[in-house]
């Protein structure tokens, strides 16, 4: 699966941005992930806690 988020509007800190968890796109295949419901074994290998904000402009992927 392959995901990309293209910026509609600019995401920076009170506009509100994605979080991405470091190492996340290492993890096995997800069997029944739709790319869109919360899967438990995501959160519990890696902690949203840990997730690091990121900023973004109009255009970006």
């Amino acid at each position: 699966m392959i995901a990309a988020v293209v910026h509609l509007s600019d995401s920076h800190k009170n506009m509100g941005r994605i979080r991405v968890v470091k190492g996340s796109h290492k993890m096995e295949r997800i069997i029944g992930s739709d790319g869109h419901s919360f899967i438990k074994g995501i959160h519990d290998k890696h902690d949203l806690k840990v997730s690091e904000p990121v900023d973004a402009n109009v255009g970006d992927v």
